[in-house]
């Protein structure tokens, strides 16, 4: 009997979804753990873990607001949806999240800088007033600003607001330093390996003098790499952690997005890290043969820019950043993937980057380039044969035609008759002249 009732359930809430659009629609019943509409599972997800004591108008737009970016307003929709929650059926109301006009974004003179102000879901809308004196004091170190926007009201009949853009002048405030972690001799290690194995496979291509140099220099690091046992510490994951807890989500008074980007870019800077010992496991293991190959490359393929978790830096709140956080993550790990020249990475930011790293990869940190034997030098091209036959061809007619032309001035010089020509011609050793 349960199964045919869940099923029923769940076939309730597949129809309230046909009935209409439900991208930025929530689920709230009074005491119940408020929903939200998931695109990619087509159905309602958790959108806290604890329950609201009351759906009122003030708590339904926060939650618009936690759930879904650009939203200010809220309307309840006529259905329902039922939901077994535990073995308890809950009826749940559906709202939905209404877009807002955002304050509009302002020409930046040079020298100056501009930020966005959303308000917290805690603090809710804010006056003009508040919002021009909350950036002078907080982030415009005291001066007047330059200009400054709002966008749609909170209320038609207050004066408040939820965003505001303002352009300052003065020395931004509340912006971190990027702090990278240093990283081990280990690094350095692989970028050299990297680096003399393409100059290795380039002298072999050119039949060079300096591959058995270069080889030798690569059998000396492939020697030092199999003496380290990698030991990656991750501490820094439970500094991350703690930085999460640190961070309020709900910013007080407000979100900035300068702040909300350079807490992006720490997260980002924390990912590379993970990364690069994603890519130290790979280089290591493909030199010393390791039998965990398939798990290190896996592992990397699992580090996707759609995986990062930076959810306490709300970046969805701020949609324009879109672009910047782009070129900070294609900038970075350009940077950061060791042992591969930067300039063979525009890859980065296409599809299937990982799979194109790991081919790379396995091409650079191949242990058979070791000891991959030299053959005897390599047949020269025919066009390049040709030319040097030509050129040798030239060298000796005119060599003999030089001879000729002495023998003949010394004929007429001494008066020598034919006979003696010929005898001196016999005296020619054999093979000096080829034509």
């Amino acid at each position: 009997m349960l199964p045919t009732v869940l099923c029923l359930l769940l076939f309730v809430v597949s129809l309230s979804l046909a009935d209409g659009d439900s991208s930025n629609v929530i689920l709230c019943a009074d005491g119940a753990v408020p929903k939200k509409y998931d695109e990619h599972s087509d159905g309602f997800e958790h959108l806290s873990i604890e329950p609201v004591p009351e759906c009122s108008r003030e708590k339904i737009e926060e939650l618009c607001r936690t759930a879904y970016p650009n939203v200010l307003h809220s309307r309840k929709l006529n259905d329902t949806v039922e939901v077994d929650e535990n073995g308890k059926v809950i009826e749940y109301a559906k709202f939905h999240c209404q877009d807002y006009r955002r304050a509009p974004e302002l020409k930046v003179p040079t020298g100056a800088w501009s930020d966005r102000l959303i308000a917290s879901v805690k603090t809710g809308c804010m006056t003009e007033g508040d919002w021009v004196e909350l950036a002078i004091e907080e982030h415009c170190d005291g001066k007047e600003l330059l200009q400054h926007s709002t966008g749609e009201q909170c209320d038609n009949l207050e004066d408040k607001y939820m965003d505001f853009v303002f352009v300052c002048d003065s020395p931004k405030t509340n912006e971190s330093s990027l702090l990278e972690p240093q990283l081990g001799n280990e690094f350095d290690l692989m970028h050299q390996y990297g680096n003399i194995s393409q100059q290795l496979k380039k002298a072999i291509e050119m039949n060079s003098a300096d591959v058995e140099i270069l080889r030798s220099r690569l059998r000396s690091l492939k020697e030092r790499m199999g003496n380290i046992t990698l030991d990656v510490d991750m501490n820094d994951s439970i500094e991350m952690e703690a930085l999460r807890s640190d961070i309020m989500w709900n910013f007080e008074p407000c979100m900035s997005r300068n702040f909300v980007f350079e807490i992006w870019k720490q997260c980002m800077i924390h990912f590379g890290l993970q990364r690069s010992y994603k890519l130290l496991n790979l280089a290591f293991g493909l030199v010393n043969n390791d039998t965990n190959l398939e798990d290190y490359k896996n592992d990397l393929r699992s580090s996707s820019f759609e995986d990062i978790d930076c959810s306490h830096a709300p970046t969805h709140m701020f949609p324009e950043l879109k672009p910047l956080m782009d070129e900070f993550f294609l900038n970075y790990t350009k940077r950061h993937t060791y042992g591969v020249d930067p300039v063979e990475l525009d890859f980065l930011s296409s599809p299937n980057v990982y799979e194109t790293i790991v081919q790379k990869y396995e091409d650079i940190f191949d242990p058979k380039l070791v000891n991959r034997p030299v053959g005897p030098p390599a047949s020269k091209p025919i066009t390049t044969a040709f030319v040097s036959s030509i050129v040798s061809l030239v060298l000796v007619v005119g060599v003999a035609s030089a001879a000729l032309y002495g023998c003949s001035r010394r004929v007429k010089q001494y008066q020598i008759d034919d006979k003696d020509i010929l005898v001196d011609m016999e005296a020619v050793p054999d093979g000096f002249v080829t034509l």
